[in-house]
């Protein structure tokens, strides 16, 4: 039963809008045109995975799993690559040792830590394209 409570308060969470007055000027306004996304995507998959290579693709992260997440604001795209890395569920591949390629599926963020470090890390992204976007 507290499982199912776990997981029920969790998604309700995340699904709750943040309050604008919490966010930096400028997250919610203006459009993050693709190229941007595409590099908060790199490095959030760098955030996420190290150095070692990526089990999938920077637009693979920025794809919405709902219509509503649809969007290009900085804020839409830092929630969809949040939801992306922290839920797993991606089909992806791997290269073995011996050089194969193996098909792959990205793992949910489970550990209370590596949630919170993965989350910190990207808001500095975010925060750090918004400064450049304003600079």
């Amino acid at each position: 039963m507290s499982f199912r409570l776990r997981d029920t308060a969790h998604r309700d969470l995340v699904s709750l809008p943040a309050p604008a007055s919490l966010l930096p000027d400028g997250l919610l306004g203006g459009a993050a045109p693709r190229r941007e996304q595409q590099v908060l995507a790199e490095a959030s998959l760098v955030a996420r995975y190290g150095e070692e290579e990526s089990p999938v693709r920077p637009d693979q992260i920025i794809a919405p799993r709902r219509r509503e997440d649809v969007g290009q604001s900085l804020w839409q795209t830092f929630n969809v690559i949040q939801e992306n890395l922290i839920r797993g569920g991606l089909d992806g591949r791997r290269q073995t040792a011996d050089g194969r390629i193996r098909r792959s599926r990205t793992r949910p963020i489970n550990g209370i830590d590596q949630n919170v470090g993965l989350n910190r890390a990207l808001w500095t992204l975010a925060e750090g394209m918004q400064r450049l976007k304003s600079a």
